[in-house]
């Protein structure tokens, strides 16, 4: 089972914020994630795992704010997003994390979809 969450709540001050991050250029990694999806068709329309995290609140965070980003039906842009528990390994004892799965179905975006 994962532990919790390490956070240090040290005051700590500073004369100037840290420079910001460089990775990705400020871009969140989900963003490219989802960014790969959407240029592999044979992605579309199936679950995609885009993140394993070992504590589970995190994982529901990202998917919030995914659901702010994308909105929280797939007619909005084509997202869905889950979080799902994702066994470490197949042994009976195994740790369990928390996946964050992503569904595009470019299809279901309202306008876009064909009459049947």
């Amino acid at each position: 089972m994962a532990g919790p969450a390490k956070v240090d709540y040290e005051l700590v001050l500073y004369d100037e914020l840290p420079p910001a991050s460089t990775r990705g250029g400020g871009r969140s990694i989900l963003n490219e994630q989802l960014e790969r999806i959407q240029a592999a068709p044979e992605a579309w329309g199936k679950p995609v795992r885009i993140g394993l995290y070992t504590v589970g609140t995190a994982a529901t965070a990202a998917r919030q704010t995914l659901l702010r980003r994308f909105g929280a039906s797939p007619a909005v842009s084509g997202w869905a997003f889950y979080t799902r528990p994702v066994p470490v390994s197949t042994a009976p004892d195994a740790a369990v994390h928390r996946g964050l799965f992503a569904v595009y179905t470019p299809q279901a975006v309202s306008g876009t979809s064909e009459a049947i």
